[in-house]
């Protein structure tokens, strides 16, 4: 028991040192805590449970950008928005002291490739006059300062100190042109010409379908992106924070959202007897369509796969290091 005690104590410090909560259980395994995980099984960690350990909280309102999503041309932000956001949930890790933002790579993120690569390259075009592709931003977790990204007064300006404030101008970039630039991508990606040509509504099958993959990369930790159609012509991009069964029906569900034109709450969405409803959404630009049912489109899982990796690779390091701590102080070395 003392023994336990004494470790306790190490794992205190030593938890400092990477701004986890880190604490033996009964069975001698080490839990750890931060920002995103809640009791994070060191010995249960594997590839496909990482974020099975997400805590609550890690999605708070608060966490939300103090950014409204706006028009650029013909087209919002929304998709990129969204993108943004849940690597913003995934891989900030918040509240750790003396940590400096990363701006360059933070703006790499939200634009979803690597620019610098480019622009060491001459006008973007190679020693053979090949135009530059820029690579794809490899994920990684990154620490900021701050615990929250807004707070009461929602609109305030944005703090010279904080992420936010670093990305609205870093050489020559900001994170207005970084968005603008991953939602051109994305929008115009041969893979959504499916939504364009075709009915508002979905089949009750492929609703259900549709459901049950949300459900599933919800218990998973995997927080969905969606687009809401409206009509062909009115398209929106949100995020699925959460997701409980309504008591009002065997079919029924209530889904919380991350919606880039209502950032400073969370919107909501309803399945129910095969059919999404999303008036909170919809009705910000399409009030004659409140009441009618939406196709919800699953998009972009396999980012999500990259970034579930990002964090098993971060916590499978931070266990290593802490037990490797651990047992040197343990030893006496």
């Amino acid at each position: 028991m003392d023994e336990v005690q004494a470790a306790l104590g190490q794992l205190s410090q030593i938890g400092h040192c990477f701004n986890v909560t880190a604490a033996y259980d009964g069975a001698q395994d080490i839990l750890v805590s931060d920002s995103l995980v809640s009791k994070l099984s060191c010995s249960k960690l594997s590839p496909q449970n990482v974020l099975t350990f997400v805590s609550k909280d890690a999605f708070t309102e608060e966490r939300h950008m103090p950014i409204r999503n706006w028009s650029s041309g013909v087209l919002g932000q929304c998709w990129s928005l969204g993108l943004f956001q849940r690597q913003l949930f995934y891989l900030a890790r918040f509240g750790v002291p003396g940590s400096k933002s990363d701006p360059e790579y933070v703006l790499n993120l939200a634009r979803g490739t690597n620019a610098d690569a480019c622009q060491a390259k001459n006008g973007f075009v190679d020693e053979n006059n090949q135009t530059c592709v820029e690579p794809v931003t490899e994920k990684k977790v990154f620490k900021i300062p701050e615990t929250v990204l807004s707070g009461r007064n929602y609109y305030r300006a944005v703090e010279p100190g904080s992420l936010m404030g670093a990305l609205s101008s870093h050489r020559g970039r900001s994170l207005r042109t970084e968005i603008e630039a991953r939602q051109k991508r994305s929008f115009f990606s041969p893979g959504n010409l499916g939504m364009l040509f075709s009915s508002r509504e979905r089949s009750e099958s492929a609703n259900l379908d549709t459901i049950e993959a949300i459900k599933k990369g919800l218990d998973q930790g995997r927080m969905p992106l969606i687009v809401i159609r409206a009509a062909t012509s009115a398209q929106h991009v949100v995020l699925i924070k959460s997701i409980e069964k309504e008591k009002l029906g065997e079919n029924r569900y209530l889904m919380k959202l991350y919606d880039s034109n209502q950032p400073y709450r969370d919107a909501e969405m309803v399945y129910s007897d095969g059919q999404f409803y999303a008036p909170d959404v919809i009705g910000l630009f399409f009030r004659d369509r409140i009441q009618a049912p939406v196709g919800v489109f699953l998009k972009d899982e396999e980012e999500m796969d990259d970034i579930q990796k990002a964090n098993y690779d971060y916590y499978s390091s931070l266990c290593k290091k802490i037990k490797e701590t651990s047992a040197r102080r343990g030893g006496g070395q």
